[in-house]
């Protein structure tokens, strides 16, 4: 985080890698329309703003909450199968749709407050199963599967941009800094890369990565679910500069809110969230909570703790450690409107 947390030296070892082979042949594809990116005026409802997106696979829909309410006020039907979805910093939804009968995994685009897809990605069957779809910065759209992650113009869907081939394995997400540079994390640790490039400039070696988050201040925070630590990570740095073990336990998912703080999901042991200021490395609360592995931090702070087993999401407010909010719910994936 800030270099105020950044104060503890490691005996970490970490590997840096120089730029490897090209990116892969792009996947066919048979996107459908070339809309232009809307622009945030053009928005058809501004009340959408801070709306809960939940993909729930198992009823085939994208349920959409208003803030602070646990009542369904809208779906989305079109996408059968939903697993992941994200947000462009413009209002736009990509859903993943997951191999279905006789379907191709799919990507459905929206449009700000649209419950109607305006265009697709169609992917190959033998694409395998959706593990990331994410918006860099510029709000290009970035797919993965298990080892290959693929970044799409809105403007042009009919083949990706880019491709990050062998970009790892068991890929687990995709996260960007404010200038769009790209930490891959899979159990492989994590790779890097500058914006705009399909060849990985450092690899960060890491036991069993679950994820890696880029803090205001382009600090990489890395989630070591085999060694119970998140290690932080200078700006353009494969070197450790700290790391974070009071209170995390097999780390899961992390997040970082408009105040530079960290919260950390934790599956080992007693199942817990456990917040860092900016400046911490023990915790300044902690969420008792089971089985929690995504985490969805809101405009106005409220904290969503996404669970597995089709475990009701809990809504925490800021400074709080009790839920003010359950949503019954499954949740494959979760996102909150810009």
């Amino acid at each position: 985080m800030s270099l105020s947390r950044l104060c503890a030296a490691l005996a970490v070892v970490t590997l840096w890698l120089p730029a490897c082979s090209s990116a892969t042949a792009a996947l066919p594809s048979s996107g459908s329309g070339a809309a232009g990116l809307p622009k945030p005026a053009l928005r058809a409802d501004a009340s959408a703003k801070g709306d809960l997106y939940v993909a729930d696979r198992s009823a085939n829909v994208v349920k959409i909450y208003a803030p602070g309410t646990a009542s369904v006020k809208g779906r989305i039907s079109d996408a059968p199968a939903p697993v992941r979805l994200a947000f462009s910093q413009h209002g736009v939804l990509a859903v993943a749709s997951q191999k279905a009968a006789r379907r191709s995994p799919t990507v459905f685009l929206y449009k700000p407050s649209a419950t109607t897809s305006y265009a697709k990605i169609v992917l190959p069957s033998d694409f395998g199963s959706f593990r990331v779809v994410a918006f860099d910065p510029n709000d290009v759209l970035y797919v993965a599967n298990d080892d290959t992650v693929y970044a799409y113009k809105l403007d042009d869907l009919t083949k990706p941009a880019l491709a990050l081939g062998k970009a790892g394995t068991s890929i687990r997400n995709v996260r960007f800094d404010a200038a769009g540079d790209i930490a891959v994390s899979s159990g492989d640790g994590v790779e890097l890369y500058k914006a705009g490039s399909d060849k990985p400039w450092g690899h960060i070696s890491a036991l069993e990565t679950r994820d890696a988050i880029y803090d205001a201040g382009a600090y990489l925070c890395v989630a070591e679910y085999g060694k119970s630590r998140v290690s932080i990570f200078p700006p353009n740095s494969t070197s450790p500069s700290a790391e974070i073990t009071d209170g995390v336990n097999r780390p899961d998912a992390l997040a970082v809110d408009a105040k530079n703080d960290l919260y950390v999901a934790s599956s080992g042991g007693e199942h817990r969230v456990t917040v860092y200021d900016e400046n911490a490395t023990s915790p300044t609360r902690t969420i008792t909570v089971s089985w929690p592995d995504r985490l969805v931090v809101a405009p106005n702070g409220d904290l969503y703790i996404g669970r597995r087993y089709d475990l009701p999401i809990e809504v925490i407010k800021p400074g709080q450690i009790e839920p003010f909010l359950s949503i019954a719910t499954a949740s494959d994936d979760m996102a909150i409107a810009p």
